[in-house]
């Protein structure tokens, strides 16, 4: 509903509170795993013992960028001419180092975003081997923008409407690779078993997570980064490591520093049309990338303005009445110093802006009740890097301001229908965030006879003050004869303002037993100003290869987490009183008017945590193909949740209380196939389960209030099936791409003409998502450029996806879903630069 939804989605509450039960099957197949692993690493020992060499060479080996940035994470194979081979990966440095055989070698480096180095000829003479090779970024606009024509902006509304809806096209433009991110109903990025605002986004690190708003509202073009992936999965990690506070996996996008050579690239200059009930200006996503060097071989800068305009139209409206649009647009400034080989210094700001119109807007929503939304972002972030031998230090700090604001169309009173509504939204919010975060950290890479250590350890600081305006109306709830049921009022201030001080500080040790050994173990230790309690959390991960070639890998992970605190949940406590008052179907009053109050007790409060345990298997079964099953374990305890009292005198409560309970449950399936630099396949299949004990998050806008219920989360999709390819195709050198969606359809929950539960909330659910994309794109050299055409159709089969359903029972139109988009075609035109 949009007066439960649009304050629900212009805050996005965090507090979901989970427990994991260490005794459940889930749990014992993991800890099985665990010792299977370990019993079966001890017999490959006995059972394989390694011939000592005659001849040991010892390999210290260093990656970096094109500006001698260190590159982490990165993979590196050396390979005799007998077949016999080695595969390690590069610290947080850039350097990694082995020991084996002096002769011949090949060796291949590879990381995604870079060009691979494949079969390069070593030769490794007996003592100590230095070596170092630079990687060079992918190429811009080739299988990256594609994919793009694939992602089609989500046409989804982004606030809840009167009626339940879904996300219509549960896919990113800026996460083209990414599988194991999900889009919920509402458009919003979700890690695995995550809720939105816990997941972490690293954009050229510090974290840009925001405290209590909804989402990555910075509009990064995929294009204009060098890397994107899953952090968990990188550098062979398999959980968030003990130096991050978000109790998920995170997201991290690396932006291109630039280089000695000035260039500039301009993609999406030609606008596309867009025929759908007339003419209009379709997805449009221009941007502009200029780099180059300050100073060569010594500083670099990069200047990307990326602009973004997305268009939804509602077939079932009338036209003219019929259309959700969106402009924004962003410039990410970075520039690099290197102040010598071993010192460098990171600068970047970041400003974006964001409006939305017409947000809410369905086949049962008009245009009127709909609101619009804007954001306003500033962030600015200094990083030093300096190394004294193989120690490293980093410092740095992050200023940034967030303007979150929620305007509807007028001001005419509000009037909730059952399935429908008219006249203007009844709220006005602005939400002003101040954030900064002063960071440091040391990596201490050690050897000893027991292997290689890798001691991190770290310290940051983080206030934050958020101050919340709002302007509320009356609202009426009114049956379907049109009689009068309620009237809600709100009296008070409604305006105040929330401090908190976050301190944190952790301590890693990476310990390389052995070159198919891995164990990390770290803890992490926050103290919280409003909760004022410390707040340790462990974490243990285990990597173990059982045969010399390294082709299978069994892991698990183990950690404890305690996300921030959600101000704007906490600020309900402190916001306005509401009144309502309930008449019979005369219109006469029912009694005296009820007088609804949210209260907390900070005090006593405790800090929500997070249990997140991990456990799989991956085999590289030929070549560059590779298979693996994971299971996850995601469970919040502690979570914050308002919770209704019984009522008192006409006064009814909601008390914020540490009752909730969320847990996920998850096993994936998993193919890729990789051919080099030339093409890549990727399916998976994953199996889940998202539920949790208080369904509701309530705030003072909400249209009713009844008991808590247990039941799945509305993001739970049981069965999801991601697969993408794409490949080169003679002849005309063309390159093709598709994209392949099923899933299950997202649950919603019925109401009544009084706006009250009906049967087991999130019962039914929306059929089932199938969406196959198709896309193709064809290079020219015109006049000295590379210019890019790209066609692609969405949709391919005309599959039904309803985005939004009617689920009142009480109307004419209960149970009638609507929304779908069809089938549809996108085209643009690229000016990548030189070829």
């Amino acid at each position: 509903m949009i007066a439960e939804g649009s304050r629900t989605m212009f805050y996005l509450t965090v507090g979901k509170r989970l427990r994991l039960r260490f005794v459940s099957r889930f749990a014992l197949c993991g800890w099985f795993l665990v010792n299977v692993s370990l019993a079966f690493a001890a017999q490959s020992a006995a059972t394989f013992p390694e011939r000592e060499p005659p001849a040991v060479a010892t390999v210290y080996g260093r990656v970096a960028g094109k500006d001698d940035h260190a590159l982490a994470g990165v993979s590196v194979l050396l390979r005799m001419p007998t077949g016999r081979q080695i595969s390690i990966r590069s610290d947080a440095s850039g350097h990694f180092e082995t020991t084996l055989e002096a002769g011949d070698y090949q060796i291949w480096l590879r990381r995604r975003g870079y060009v691979p180095i494949a079969a390069r000829s070593l030769s490794l003479h007996l003592g100590e081997n230095r070596i170092r090779y630079v990687l060079r970024p992918q190429p811009k606009g080739s299988v990256t923008s594609l994919f793009a024509a694939l992602f089609p902006a989500n046409q989804n509304p982004q606030v809840k409407p009167n009626s339940t809806t879904e996300a219509a096209n549960d896919s990113l433009e800026n996460l083209p690779r990414v599988s194991e991110t999900l889009l919920d109903r509402y458009g919003e990025i979700r890690t695995p078993g995550s809720q939105v605002t816990s997941s972490k986004y690293l954009v050229d690190r510090p974290y840009q997570s925001k405290p209590q708003e909804f989402g990555l509202a910075s509009p990064l073009n995929a294009e204009s980064m060098q890397s994107l992936e899953l952090s968990a999965s990188k550098s062979g990690t398999v959980g968030m490591g003990a130096e991050y506070t978000p109790a998920s996996k995170g997201l991290s996008l690396e932006s291109r520093p630039g280089g000695d050579h000035s260039s500039w690239d301009l993609k999406n200059l030609f606008p596309p049309l867009q025929f759908q009930r007339g003419l209009h200006l379709g997805n449009w996503r221009p941007q502009v990338t200029w780099a180059g060097p300050l100073r060569s071989e010594r500083a670099w800068f990069s200047d990307t303005i990326s602009a973004e305009h997305d268009l939804v139209i509602v077939p079932e409206l009338p036209r003219r009445q019929d259309s959700v649009s969106a402009w924004e647009g962003s410039n990410l400034i970075r520039t690099q110093f290197n102040l010598s080989s071993n010192h460098l210094v990171n600068l970047s700001f970041l400003s974006s802006l964001r409006d939305d119109t017409h947000i809410g807007l369905s086949a049962f929503t008009p245009l009127s009740t709909t609101v619009d939304l804007g954001s306003r972002r500033l962030r600015f972030s200094a990083n030093d890097q300096h190394s004294v031998g193989k120690t490293v230090f980093e410092e740095g700090i992050t200023l940034e301001s967030l303007r979150s604001t929620l305007t509807p169309q007028g001001g005419t009173p509000y009037i909730l229908f059952p399935g429908s509504s008219q006249g203007n939204y009844f709220e006005t919010l602005r939400g002003d965030t101040r954030r900064a975060q002063v960071f440091g950290n040391v990596l201490v890479p050690t050897q000893s006879r027991l292997g290689n250590h890798d001691l991190q350890f770290g310290a940051d600081l983080t206030p934050t003050r958020f101050e919340h305006h709002a302007r509320r109306t009356p609202f009426q709830i009114r049956r379907e004869d049109g009689t009068l049921e309620q009237v809600t009022s709100f009296v008070g201030d409604s305006d105040f303002s929330l401090h908190n001080a976050r301190i944190g500080s952790y301590i890693q040790d990476t310990w390389k037993l052995t070159s198919r050994v891995r164990i990390q173990s770290g803890l992490h230790l926050d103290w919280d100003r409003i909760i004022r309690r410390y707040e340790p959390a462990p974490r243990f991960s285990v990597v173990y290869s059982p045969f010399a070639n390294h082709r299978t890998k069994l892991f698990a992970f183990w950690g404890y987490y305690y996300p921030p605190l959600n101000l704007a949940l906490l600020g309900q406590a402190v916001d306005q009183l509401r009144i309502d008052r309930f008449y019979d179907s005369g219109g006469h009053p029912i009694g005296a008017p009820q007088t609804v109050d949210f209260v907390a007790n900070f005090p006593r409060l405790k800090a929500p945590s997070v249990t997140i345990s991990r456990t799989g298997w991956e085999q590289q079964i030929a070549g560059h193909s590779f298979v693996g099953v994971s299971m996850l374990w995601r469970t919040q305890r502690d979570g914050l949740a308002y919770y209704k009292l019984a009522a008192h005198r006409n006064e009814e409560d909601l008390a914020l209380f540490n009752d909730r309970r969320d847990r996920y449950r998850a096993v994936e399936f998993s193919f890729r196939q990789s051919f080099g630099s030339r093409a890549e396949f990727l399916a998976g299949y994953t199996r889940s389960h998202a539920t949790t004990n208080q369904l509701f998050d309530y705030d003072p806008a909400s249209a009713a209030f009844t008991n808590q219920y247990q039941g799945p989360l509305e993001w739970d999709a049981p069965n999801r099936v991601v697969s993408w390819a794409w490949a080169p195709v003679k002849p005309g050198n063309l390159m093709l791409s598709y994209l392949l969606e099923y899933r299950t359809g997202f649950p919603f929950t019925v109401f009544d003409e009084s706006y009250q539960v009906v049967g087991q909330p999130n019962l039914l659910r929306f059929p089932d998502v199938f969406r196959l994309n198709l896309g193709v794109e064809k290079l020219f050299n015109v006049g000295g450029r590379s210019v890019g055409i790209q066609f692609a159709c969405l949709n391919l089969t005309n599959h039904n996806n309803p985005t939004v359903v009617d689920n009142n029972t009480a109307s004419p139109d209960f149970l009638r879903f609507a929304g779908s988009t069809g089938r549809g075609f996108t085209g643009r035109v690229r000016l990548i630069g030189k070829p």
